[in-house]
């Protein structure tokens, strides 16, 4: 459920798309639902809702790769979309510095 606020607000299903961007994963579904609350509108600014679909991914990510047992980067560069991949929120997608990025936070 995505609260929009009093208006027709930030649609819903643009959710799915945020949730799945970094990582390839073929089998992904998701099914949104917009509220109208009595709550200021939520329309599109910086990123929303990138911050808080991002950290429910990269939670999901580190749970799975302990339940798995292996190791958290690792998990994510074997699931990293690559250049060129199709990009749920449409076209391909762009080159991103994603893989350098996790290689250089990986815990010495």
């Amino acid at each position: 459920m995505v609260d929009q606020g009093a208006g027709q607000g930030f649609s819903a299903k643009r959710l799915g798309a945020f949730l799945t961007r970094p990582y390839r994963l073929p089998t992904y579904g998701v099914d949104c639902t917009g509220a109208m609350t009595n709550t200021p509108p939520a329309n599109a600014y910086r990123g929303q809702p990138a911050a808080i679909t991002c950290f429910a991914v990269e939670s999901a990510m580190d749970e799975l790769a302990l339940r798995l047992g292996l190791d958290q980067v690792d998990l994510r560069l074997r699931n990293l979309r690559l250049e060129g991949d199709p990009d749920p929120a449409g076209g391909l997608w762009p080159r991103t510095g994603g893989r350098e990025c996790l290689e250089a936070a990986r815990p010495c």
